[in-house]
């Protein structure tokens, strides 16, 4: 799917589509992606479902100390990484932590935007 973003572009526009606007074009549909999925947690979370964040919090941070057991951690670190994780999540499905998310994940969008752009472009012809 990601990369049929700019390739379906480029046959709309005749064939050829420059690294700039292929680009462009795939880090705009991400943001956009990315930007509405965050309006929507923050009203998932604040108005819709106010204890989800909770439930969520109490499930990873489960998840971990599991993880970590059957890794054969010691129960010293156990408890740290566990007491360092429920801190991180409690801000994580905060509007501020989900915003903070989406600045972060930008970055992967322009990662990945410029990948599927190497892939994707395609110059016209200069005929001389």
């Amino acid at each position: 799917m990601i990369i049929t973003i700019p390739i379906n572009l480029k046959e709309a526009i005749g064939g050829y589509l420059s690294y700039q606007k292929a680009f462009i074009h795939a880090f705009v549909v991400f943001a956009t992606y990315g930007a509405i999925s965050t309006v929507f947690n923050i009203l998932l979370y604040t108005v819709i479902d106010t204890e989800l964040p909770q439930k969520l919090t109490e499930v990873i941070l489960a998840s971990t100390e599991e993880l970590l057991r059957n890794l054969g951690t010691p129960e010293g670190a156990i408890d740290e990484a566990v007491s360092n994780a429920r801190a991180e999540a409690a801000n994580q499905f905060t509007p501020l932590g989900l915003v903070w998310g989406l600045a972060k994940s930008m970055i992967g969008f322009a990662v990945i935007s410029a990948i599927t752009a190497l892939f994707v472009r395609k110059t016209e012809p200069v005929e001389m």
